[in-house]
């Protein structure tokens, strides 16, 4: 396979093969990787993509959306479309393409499939609000945008916590509606939601109202506890994030010199 760019052409095989040695330079360099990481990370991804298809195994259209968030397409449904062929459950008569039809709709549709193959718990993780969230219900994740950067990635790896332990979700639609039915155990009660977000536009503002409903809540006789959660809570308790820098980072002042340059 070859990939050609204006008058140049280069093999797909050196490419990767390239782009592997400034993985591993980058790294052993102990130099920050954010670039190969950002700029790299696509074209990984087609490579990883690539490897899995020729040993025969294919992964679920909810992992291949996840997986190529970053592709663009001329239209916003393309995208979900062009995945269908590379995808295990691609034959499923509800992803059939449909150009007629409102994106809300169309994108709905997909979800409600999930939910029915018992992968509502995998959808609801990549769920969140966006500029799109009036189109289609919350609980819905946008899969025609790039997904927002953060501190964790799930494919990462890692132990995954499960609250529940063993118990399988129960998850189901309502049919003829946009609202999602989920079985669950009420643990506590949400006292209050901050008004800003963990966005660099909002950061002073989000970590004032951190630190404001910590100081109000009623917590467990901890020592410490209320100081610890003043920079555990702005990460979400990811105590060794992936683009942390190498050689090993103490958060906590990370975190105290953050609020000082703020």
């Amino acid at each position: 396979m070859k990939i050609m760019r204006s008058k140049w052409i280069i093999d797909w095989n050196d490419l990767h093969l390239a782009v592997e040695i400034i993985d591993r330079e980058v790294q052993i360099s102990g130099n920050d990787f954010l670039y190969l990481k950002s700029s790299g990370e696509p074209f990984l991804a087609l490579t990883a993509q690539r490897e899995w298809e020729a040993m025969h195994y294919r992964w679920t259209l909810l992992v291949l959306l996840e997986n190529f968030r970053h592709v663009e397409s001329i239209l916003r449904r393309g995208r979900l479309f062009a995945l269908l062929g590379l995808a295990s459950d691609g034959n499923e008569v509800e992803f059939e393409p449909d150009y007629d039809s409102p994106l809300g709709d169309v994108i709905l549709k997909f979800a409600r499939v999930f939910i029915r193959q018992g992968r509502g718990m995998q959808m609801i993780y990549r769920a969140g609000l966006g500029h799109q969230s009036h189109r289609f219900p919350s609980w819905v994740p946008d899969w025609t945008v790039k997904r927002a950067s953060s501190l964790h990635v799930s494919s990462e790896g890692g132990v995954s916590f499960a609250a529940s332990g063993p118990q399988q979700s129960r998850i189901k639609c309502i049919p003829n509606t946009g609202e999602l039915l989920v079985e669950g155990y009420e643990a506590d009660e949400i006292d209050s939601i901050s008004k800003s977000s963990n966005v660099e536009e909002e950061w002073e503002k989000y970590f004032n109202e951190v630190e404001t409903m910590i100081d109000s809540a009623t917590l467990a006789p901890v020592r410490h506890l209320p100081e610890d959660l003043k920079w555990k809570v702005p990460i979400t308790g990811v105590l060794w994030p992936w683009e942390a820098v190498s050689g090993g980072l103490h958060l906590k002042s990370s975190c105290t010199a953050f609020r000082n340059h703020l």
